[in-house]
């Protein structure tokens, strides 16, 4: 039996709560930046000391190959948008600045992996995913505490600096749909489908024992079904996750069937026991969820009742598809990502919130190639991050066709999900080049 290690534990809660502001950037009151930029300030101070103690030691300076690819498609989506506000003549910098909240997210994921490092005195793609699926499960909790407890939810907002346009969003969406801790709409639902995913992956991993694959089918059942009432979009994740569960396998493995025998067991009992749990704890559970369920999964509610399979949503998706109307929107763009340049609250240009629209009306196909180059970029220093990983190669590629799927129903950047698994082997990289320094924000502290 293992014993219990304080400082151990301290260290991991730690790296539990930095990888849940990662994912979910909070601006708490009184304080002026967001979590995420404040992990990215202690990104940048680890670096520069990184930096500065290795110079001391080695002459030369590395710069890996995962940086500099980074470094053009930073470069590109900043001069093709530089380029349509130009010839569009308008004022709308909302690409021009994009990549500045890149760097941040690069940065940002650059202490994660070093408190990895710190912690564990390694980093790979397993111990991120554990962390991901913890973070996300303990959100979808937060929601639906907050739901069934306004005081807390009240709580919850009073801590965050919220301008009077997300505040009114939320008291729009109460008793109608759950909310989490800086979570929720279209954004929450994007996080929970990639967490589905992520469970997907650690199941089909053959080291599981019975506790993990527990745990997993909780954790699935849970972001799943408080996930989809957060919003909806998480029942594609989780639609993807099990066509990834159920995708053959080249040589059968009699250990992993055993295991995703016993996860989609779970997954199937563990629904009817957490329900009855909430009935005796909560008495008015029901009338309580019914809203809040009709919403999460309408589509098969409405297929019950109809024989359709349609929800509000996506109704009012149809009417989006607003395309453009002349050869040099499709070309270039208009410049235009909100009505009002900068400010959300008057809605997005053209009144769609199609994310592949957006990105067209912003800069045309010229530049969405680009921004999808850079999306891609990043699934290809992950890839390289973890070689010889066939299970993890298909989940990156699942992510980024998830990626491409949600952007036809909002704007989908995938970007600061996938870059956590891009980190650098120090070791395998540069195992010829001892006198070079790493100059990247995915390079080893030591």
């Amino acid at each position: 039996m293992r014993s219990f290690k304080p400082i151990k534990f301290i260290e991991k809660c730690f790296v539990f709560f930095c990888f849940f502001f990662y994912l979910y950037p909070i601006q708490f009151a009184y304080i002026p930046v967001s979590t995420r930029i404040l992990l990215a300030l202690m990104g940048m101070t680890v670096l520069i000391f990184s930096i500065t103690k290795q110079a001391s030691l080695f002459k030369d300076v590395f710069i890996s190959k995962s940086f500099i690819r980074y470094l053009i498609t930073f470069a590109a989506i900043t001069a093709v948008s530089v380029f349509t506000v130009v010839i569009n003549g308008t004022n709308d910098i909302e690409f021009i600045k994009y990549p500045l909240s890149l760097i941040f997210i690069l940065l940002a994921g650059y202490f994660l992996h070093f408190i990895i490092r710190e912690t564990y005195g390694k980093i790979n793609s397993v111990i991120i995913l554990y962390f991901i699926v913890a973070a996300v499960l303990v959100q979808v909790i937060i929601a639906l505490i907050s739901f069934l407890v306004p005081s807390f939810s009240n709580v919850l907002q009073n801590i965050q600096n919220l301008n009077d346009f997300d505040a009114s969003k939320l008291a729009d969406a109460a008793g109608m749909r759950l909310n989490g801790l800086g979570s929720g709409f279209f954004g929450a639902g994007l996080i929970n489908g990639l967490a589905l995913l992520s469970v997907a992956v650690l199941v089909k991993q053959s080291n599981n024992s019975t506790r993990r694959i527990l745990y997993l089918s909780f954790a699935f059942v849970a972001i799943l079904g408080l996930g989809s009432m957060m919003a909806r979009t998480t029942l594609i994740g989780g639609a993807m996750s099990i066509f990834f569960l159920l995708l053959p396998a080249r040589v059968m493995n009699k250990r992993v069937v055993k295991i995703k025998a016993k996860f989609f067991a779970y997954i199937i009992v563990l629904p009817v026991f957490v329900t009855l749990a909430m009935f005796a704890v909560f008495p008015g559970f029901a009338d309580s969820m019914q809203k809040i369920f009709s919403f999460g999964f309408e589509m098969f509610v409405t297929y019950a009742e109809t024989g359709q399979v349609s929800t509000a949503s996506t109704d009012i998706l149809e009417d989006m598809y607003v395309l453009p109307d002349n050869p040099k929107t499709y070309a270039i763009g208009d410049a235009h990502f909100y009505i009002r340049p900068g400010d959300p609250t008057n809605g997005y240009y053209k009144n769609t919130d199609v994310g592949y629209l957006r990105l067209i009306y912003y800069f045309g196909i010229i530049g969405s190639l680009i921004y999808f180059a850079l999306q891609y970029t990043a699934v290809v220093n992950a890839l390289k991050s973890n070689p010889g990983n066939k299970s993890f190669r298909t989940y990156i590629l699942l992510v980024f066709a998830f990626c491409l799927i949600a952007n036809f129903k909002g704007f989908a950047d995938f970007f600061f999900f996938i870059n956590l698994f891009a980190f650098n082997n120090y070791e395998t990289e540069n195992a010829n080049a001892e006198s070079n320094i790493v100059l990247t924000p995915q390079m080893e502290a030591r």
